[in-house]
C-alpha cells in the first residue's frame, strides 16, 4: 500500500525485486520453487493491493543475495518492516545496508 501511494505521488513505477535464494544443492536454473510460481505469489498480493506492479524475481545463491546491484542509483526505494527498540531487524539491516551503498531508502513501518 506504502509504494502505491508513494508511486501515485511521484507519477513512478513500482518494480518489486524478489530474490529466490536457491541452496546449492540445487542447480541455479532449476530452482525448487519456478520463478512463475515465485512471481505468481506477489502478483496475487498486487492485485489485491490495486497496485501496477512489475515483479523481478532473480534467482541467487545465499552469499549474493544482495539486491543493490540491480538497483538504479536515483532509484527511491521502500523497505517494509516491523521494528524493535533494542536491535535491528532483517528488514532495517537490509535498509541500512542499502543506504551504506548510496541509495535513496524509505523505510516504512508495517508494525503500525
Amino acid at each position: 500500500m506504502a509504494a502505491g501511494a508513494h508511486a501515485r505521488d511521484l507519477e513512478a513505477r513500482i518494480v518489486l525485486l524478489v530474490p529466490n535464494v536457491v541452496p546449492y544443492a540445487q542447480a541455479l536454473d532449476h530452482p525448487a520453487d519456478s520463478v512463475g510460481f515465485v512471481a505468481d505469489r506477489f502478483r496475487t498480493l498486487a492485485v489485491e493491493l490495486d497496485v501496477e506492479v512489475t515483479i523481478r524475481v532473480c534467482l541467487c545463491r545465499p552469499e549474493h543475495a544482495s539486491l543493490a546491484p540491480l538497483l538504479p542509483r536515483d532509484a527511491v526505494i521502500l523497505v517494509g518492516g516491523r521494528t524493535r527498540r533494542w536491535w535491528s531487524t532483517r528488514e532495517q539491516r537490509l535498509a541500512d545496508a542499502l543506504r551504506r551503498t548510496g541509495r535513496r531508502v524509505l523505510f516504512v513501518r508495517t508494525d503500525c
